[in-house]
């Protein structure tokens, strides 16, 4: 793709981003799946930390599909852990790209993470609370100047939910969806 189709790709896709995404998935929905995009699905679930977790994989990577990988919190930190792998990205994503019911507190914090292979750490990218309902997306940039931290040389990386404070055994998170996004 040239240079200037990129630049417009980009600028149409930043000028519905500024618009709510949570209540305006149509939006988000010509770009992702579209030729403009190559679009990257988990290949693998790890709850590292949580409650029971019910759902698969397959569970988080289409969206709208009626499945959900759920966990519910623990108490102590971090109140859940849960890690998605993806392999065989070729291109650097631009956008983390999830659908989510956190049905939590006001107070406690859950962190959208990849991870920085250069650092070795998790990097939020962006933090939400309670939501009580399905939030149609959540998308996340990932910083330009670092985002080839987030993939190794193998191809993969991992984005992780991360409930940052002591968790509550009667909130749980709903993961209807999260992917990798490459603008073209």
């Amino acid at each position: 793709m040239d240079t200037l189709r990129t630049i417009q790709t980009i600028a149409a896709f930043n000028q519905y981003a500024k618009a709510d995404l949570n209540h305006n998935f149509g939006i988000l929905d010509t770009f992702i799946g579209s030729p403009h995009t190559v679009d990257y699905a988990p290949t693998s679930v790890t709850k590292t930390t949580g409650g029971t977790a019910t759902g698969t994989v397959a569970d988080a990577q289409v969206m709208f599909d009626g499945n959900e990988y759920e966990v519910a919190e623990v108490t102590g930190v971090p109140g859940f852990d849960i890690r998605f792998g993806f392999t065989g990205i070729v291109d650097i994503p631009s956008l983390v790209v999830a659908r989510y019911q956190y049905d939590g507190s006001t107070t406690h914090f859950v962190g959208l993470q990849v991870y920085n292979y250069v650092t070795t750490a998790w990097d939020d990218i962006r933090t939400f609370s309670n939501s009580n309902a399905y939030h149609s997306s959540l998308t996340a940039y990932i910083p330009e100047d670092i985002k080839a931290n987030y993939v190794d040389a193998s191809g993969n990386a991992q984005v992780r939910f991360y409930h940052h404070t002591s968790g509550n055994a009667a909130h749980d998170i709903h993961i209807d969806y999260v992917g990798l996004v490459v603008l073209r």
